[in-house]
Protein backbone atom coordinates (compact mmCIF):
# COMPACT_ATOMS: atom_id res chain seq x y z
CA UNK A 1 0.00 0.00 0.00
CA UNK A 2 1.30 3.45 -0.92
CA UNK A 3 1.27 6.29 1.14
CA UNK A 4 -0.95 9.28 0.61
CA UNK A 5 0.39 12.76 0.85
CA UNK A 6 -0.30 16.19 -0.07
CA UNK A 7 2.02 17.87 -2.72
CA UNK A 8 1.82 21.05 -4.50
CA UNK A 9 1.56 21.81 -8.34
CA UNK A 10 2.90 24.87 -9.52
CA UNK A 11 0.38 26.16 -12.82
CA UNK A 12 0.09 29.27 -14.24
CA UNK A 13 -1.24 32.10 -12.68
CA UNK A 14 -4.81 32.72 -13.27
CA UNK A 15 -5.65 28.88 -14.47
CA UNK A 16 -5.96 27.15 -11.06
CA UNK A 17 -9.67 26.30 -11.79
CA UNK A 18 -8.92 24.95 -15.01
CA UNK A 19 -6.15 22.68 -13.73
CA UNK A 20 -8.62 21.61 -10.93
CA UNK A 21 -11.21 20.19 -13.79
CA UNK A 22 -8.62 18.76 -15.70
CA UNK A 23 -7.40 16.77 -12.36
CA UNK A 24 -11.03 16.13 -12.20
CA UNK A 25 -11.91 14.81 -15.56
CA UNK A 26 -8.67 12.93 -15.64
CA UNK A 27 -8.31 10.85 -12.04
CA UNK A 28 -10.92 9.43 -9.86
CA UNK A 29 -11.05 10.85 -6.52
CA UNK A 30 -10.37 7.97 -5.24
CA UNK A 31 -6.81 8.49 -6.92
CA UNK A 32 -6.25 11.90 -6.36
CA UNK A 33 -8.14 14.70 -5.11
CA UNK A 34 -7.07 18.40 -5.95
CA UNK A 35 -7.72 21.51 -4.00
CA UNK A 36 -7.70 25.48 -4.73
CA UNK A 37 -8.04 26.91 -1.32
CA UNK A 38 -10.09 30.67 -1.69
CA UNK A 39 -11.12 33.12 0.64
CA UNK A 40 -13.93 35.68 0.45
CA UNK A 41 -13.21 39.59 0.55
CA UNK A 42 -14.66 42.72 0.18
CA UNK A 43 -13.62 44.70 -2.17
CA UNK A 44 -14.82 48.41 -3.07
CA UNK A 45 -15.38 49.26 -6.23
CA UNK A 46 -17.57 52.50 -7.12
CA UNK A 47 -18.42 52.76 -3.58
CA UNK A 48 -20.00 49.84 -3.54
CA UNK A 49 -19.01 46.87 -1.71
CA UNK A 50 -18.86 43.44 -3.48
CA UNK A 51 -18.07 40.51 -2.33
CA UNK A 52 -15.59 38.27 -4.13
CA UNK A 53 -13.62 34.81 -3.85
CA UNK A 54 -10.16 34.92 -4.43
CA UNK A 55 -7.39 32.59 -4.91
CA UNK A 56 -5.69 32.02 -1.50
CA UNK A 57 -2.14 30.78 -3.03
CA UNK A 58 -2.50 32.19 -6.55
CA UNK A 59 -0.21 29.53 -9.02
CA UNK A 60 -0.91 26.32 -6.81
CA UNK A 61 -3.17 23.77 -6.57
CA UNK A 62 -2.87 20.81 -4.27
CA UNK A 63 -3.14 17.91 -4.63
CA UNK A 64 -3.77 14.70 -2.06
CA UNK A 65 -2.99 11.31 -3.51
CA UNK A 66 -0.21 8.80 -3.40
CA UNK A 67 2.68 9.53 -6.09
CA UNK A 68 4.60 7.10 -8.76
CA UNK A 69 6.20 8.01 -11.65
CA UNK A 70 3.38 7.17 -14.05
CA UNK A 71 1.02 9.67 -12.14
CA UNK A 72 3.98 12.26 -12.29
CA UNK A 73 4.39 12.07 -15.60
CA UNK A 74 0.30 12.34 -16.31
CA UNK A 75 0.14 15.09 -14.46
CA UNK A 76 3.26 16.51 -16.30
CA UNK A 77 0.84 16.71 -19.29
CA UNK A 78 -2.01 18.57 -17.78
CA UNK A 79 -2.14 21.49 -19.54
CA UNK A 80 -0.85 25.24 -17.86
CA UNK A 81 0.95 22.45 -14.95
CA UNK A 82 4.49 24.31 -14.93
CA UNK A 83 6.24 21.65 -12.34
CA UNK A 84 5.60 19.62 -9.57
CA UNK A 85 7.54 20.96 -6.42
CA UNK A 86 10.20 19.01 -5.50
CA UNK A 87 13.77 19.55 -3.85
CA UNK A 88 16.91 19.13 -4.85
CA UNK A 89 19.14 16.13 -2.61
CA UNK A 90 22.92 15.25 -3.38
CA UNK A 91 24.39 12.89 -1.65
CA UNK A 92 28.28 13.06 -1.29
CA UNK A 93 28.18 9.23 -2.90
CA UNK A 94 26.70 10.00 -6.06
CA UNK A 95 28.06 12.57 -8.37
CA UNK A 96 24.77 13.68 -9.92
CA UNK A 97 22.39 15.81 -8.08
CA UNK A 98 18.68 14.47 -7.95
CA UNK A 99 15.41 15.61 -7.24
CA UNK A 100 12.76 14.08 -4.84
CA UNK A 101 9.30 15.27 -5.04
CA UNK A 102 8.90 17.63 -1.54
CA UNK A 103 5.29 16.34 0.11
CA UNK A 104 3.77 19.21 2.98
CA UNK A 105 3.47 17.81 6.12
CA UNK A 106 0.60 17.28 7.90
CA UNK A 107 1.63 19.95 10.45
CA UNK A 108 1.42 22.84 7.84
CA UNK A 109 -1.79 21.10 5.57
CA UNK A 110 -4.12 20.59 9.23
CA UNK A 111 -4.68 24.30 9.70
CA UNK A 112 -5.02 25.47 6.45
CA UNK A 113 -7.76 22.60 5.41
CA UNK A 114 -9.36 23.60 8.82
CA UNK A 115 -10.31 26.86 7.47
CA UNK A 116 -12.14 25.86 4.78
CA UNK A 117 -15.67 25.34 4.03
CA UNK A 118 -17.01 22.18 1.93
CA UNK A 119 -16.60 24.56 -1.30
CA UNK A 120 -13.21 25.19 -0.78
CA UNK A 121 -13.64 28.42 0.48
CA UNK A 122 -12.50 30.03 3.46
CA UNK A 123 -15.38 32.66 4.80
CA UNK A 124 -15.79 35.54 6.95
CA UNK A 125 -15.58 35.46 10.47
CA UNK A 126 -16.77 37.82 12.52
CA UNK A 127 -14.29 39.14 15.29
CA UNK A 128 -15.07 41.96 18.98
CA UNK A 129 -12.08 44.22 18.99
CA UNK A 130 -11.65 45.21 22.73
CA UNK A 131 -9.71 48.02 24.36
CA UNK A 132 -5.79 47.85 23.60
CA UNK A 133 -6.14 46.04 20.28
CA UNK A 134 -6.93 42.55 21.72
CA UNK A 135 -9.12 40.69 19.11
CA UNK A 136 -11.47 38.25 20.01
CA UNK A 137 -13.00 35.81 17.01
CA UNK A 138 -16.84 35.58 17.87
CA UNK A 139 -17.67 32.89 14.91
CA UNK A 140 -16.33 31.48 11.70
CA UNK A 141 -13.36 29.71 10.37
CA UNK A 142 -10.77 31.38 12.70
CA UNK A 143 -12.79 31.35 16.06
CA UNK A 144 -10.10 29.53 17.88
CA UNK A 145 -7.07 30.52 15.96
CA UNK A 146 -6.69 34.03 16.81
CA UNK A 147 -2.57 33.74 16.60
CA UNK A 148 -2.81 33.40 13.18
CA UNK A 149 -4.14 37.23 12.69
CA UNK A 150 -1.44 39.57 12.50
CA UNK A 151 -3.06 42.53 11.50
CA UNK A 152 -6.66 44.01 11.77
CA UNK A 153 -7.57 46.73 8.70
CA UNK A 154 -11.28 48.35 10.33
CA UNK A 155 -11.97 50.39 6.97
CA UNK A 156 -11.29 47.20 4.33
CA UNK A 157 -12.75 44.55 6.71
CA UNK A 158 -10.15 42.66 6.46
CA UNK A 159 -7.65 40.83 8.56
CA UNK A 160 -3.93 39.39 7.66
CA UNK A 161 -2.86 36.04 8.44
CA UNK A 162 0.04 34.32 8.88
CA UNK A 163 -0.31 31.05 7.87
CA UNK A 164 2.69 28.18 7.03
CA UNK A 165 2.74 27.07 3.28
CA UNK A 166 5.52 25.01 1.38
CA UNK A 167 8.01 26.06 4.35
CA UNK A 168 7.55 29.78 4.83
CA UNK A 169 5.15 31.78 6.37
CA UNK A 170 2.73 33.73 4.02
CA UNK A 171 0.70 36.24 4.47
CA UNK A 172 -3.03 36.32 3.66
CA UNK A 173 -5.69 38.80 3.71
CA UNK A 174 -9.12 37.51 4.49
CA UNK A 175 -12.70 39.14 4.65
CA UNK A 176 -14.05 40.23 8.46
CA UNK A 177 -17.30 41.30 10.02
CA UNK A 178 -16.23 43.40 12.95
CA UNK A 179 -18.13 43.62 16.01
CA UNK A 180 -17.03 46.34 18.80
CA UNK A 181 -18.17 45.97 22.63
CA UNK A 182 -20.90 47.91 24.30
CA UNK A 183 -19.69 49.95 27.15
CA UNK A 184 -20.93 47.34 29.72
CA UNK A 185 -19.00 44.41 28.06
CA UNK A 186 -15.82 46.84 28.38
CA UNK A 187 -15.93 47.89 31.72
CA UNK A 188 -14.07 45.56 34.06
CA UNK A 189 -15.65 43.91 36.64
Amino acid sequence: MMLVHWYALFVESGQEDTVQHCLRKEFAESVLTSLVPKRRVPERKLGLIRHTVRNMFPGYVLIRTSLHPELYYTLRRIPHVLQLLTHKKNSSNEPLEYFTLSSIPEWEIAPLLELLDEADVMDYSTIRLHVHSQIQVVSGPLRGRERFIKKVDRHKQRATLQLPFLGECRSIEVGIQIVYPSIEQSAPL
